[in-house]
């Protein structure tokens, strides 16, 4: 029962990460982006996320330019509606 648990929650991860993975970002192993996000209209190549990071629902970052990069290292948590601007 443990590894269900396990596996389903890694599935959970995976597949709320993966727009914001196909828009470019980096996101390390267990970390978590929760819904609701939105990265439809912006490229997120410089974005770069470590491990075990968790970043709350409605969270906003803003990315300083296509060449510019925003990296959040490893262990950090970002709580709900918090706004990163650069």
């Amino acid at each position: 029962m443990k590894f269900l648990t396990r596996s389903l929650w890694m599935f959970i991860r995976a597949c709320t990460n993966l727009p914001a993975r196909m828009k470019g970002a980096s996101i390390g192993n267990g970390s978590m982006m929760r819904f609701p996000y939105d990265c439809l209209l912006v490229s997120l190549n410089g974005l770069k996320i470590g491990k075990n990071v968790s970043i709350g629902r409605r969270a906003w970052i803003s990315l300083p330019s296509d060449s510019g990069t925003v990296s959040i290292g490893d262990g950090v948590s970002i709580g709900r509606e918090v706004v990163i601007a650069c």
